[in-house]
């Protein structure tokens, strides 16, 4: 359903009357129309064909997304009427690098599985590309060529892990700045922290005892595979911290590098 501009009076013109309004046909390019289409996924669709093509292995970068979109192997091969095997030989590489033409029947497969489910990824990255952050919140965002062990974060950072979660593998990391997130934003934008997805790391600066980010993690569902608290000592950190990680099954670690460091450190993960 479109709002007319044009003819206020009239507030609606309907998409399938769209063509048979004259005056709208005549001046669409003047009208402010806020319509909901597919953009948000066809944004999503350009970025993950984009992605797969340009990275130095681009069946680490299929599977990445497709466990992005918790999708399994064999549900995919359905979906595409193959094998579960073709889909793992072309992403551990057995496979010569698969042309835009299998990317696209990948990328679009994996966008309508998530449609049929209810189009949960799909709206989260609509979230994401219609609003930014101001960077006094967000000091880092990034998301991955392919997914890495958690592990693989902790050394690049020297992290102490003080809670293993459920799941030890992630797509990209978030680092916020405690304070002006749990000041400033509203519960949708803490939703928008976790860029294109939750298989990642929330990485809070400005902590002195762990206790807010940890409470605020109490009202976002999903949470993340791991929250990583930045300036403060496993002896300061609020008690009922580990707890509440163990609870809502993500992994907690702490980190006392200097920002800068650790932001190098961060920008230096492949």
């Amino acid at each position: 359903m479109l709002w007319c501009r044009t003819l206020p009076a009239l507030r609606y013109c309907f998409f399938d009357r769209w063509q048979s309004c004259r005056l709208c046909a005549r001046k669409r390019h003047l009208l402010g129309l806020a319509i909901v289409t597919s953009v948000p996924k066809d944004d999503l669709a350009r970025r993950m064909a984009g992605e797969v093509t340009l990275s130095d292995d681009p069946g680490a970068t299929l599977r990445k997304w497709r466990t992005d979109f918790d999708i399994s192997q064999t549900t995919l091969a359905d979906h595409l009427d193959v094998s579960s095997s073709v889909i793992s030989d072309y992403e551990s590489g057995r496979r010569e690098s698969p042309g835009i033409g299998v990317i696209r029947r990948m990328v679009e497969a994996l966008l309508s599985i998530d449609e049929n489910r209810g189009g949960g990824r799909i709206r989260q990255y609509a979230r994401v590309i219609s609003a930014g952050f101001e960077s006094d919140i967000v000091q880092d965002l990034r998301e991955y060529p392919a997914s890495i062990p958690l592990d693989t974060l902790y050394n690049a950072i020297d992290a102490t892990e003080l809670v293993r979660g459920n799941r030890d593998r992630l797509s990209g990391h978030t680092v916020i700045n405690s304070i002006e997130a749990i000041t400033r934003l509203s519960s949708e934008e803490f939703y928008r922290l976790y860029g294109q997805s939750t298989s990642r790391a929330l990485i809070f600066t400005g902590v002195t005892r762990g206790e807010s980010p940890l409470v605020a993690m109490r009202v976002v569902n999903p949470t993340p595979n791991a929250v990583i608290l930045h300036g403060v000592e496993e002896s300061d950190l609020w008690e009922h911290a580990p707890a509440l990680a163990t609870i809502d099954g993500f992994s907690l670690a702490i980190v006392n590098q200097k920002l800068g460091t650790m932001l190098d450190s961060l920008r230096s993960i492949p």
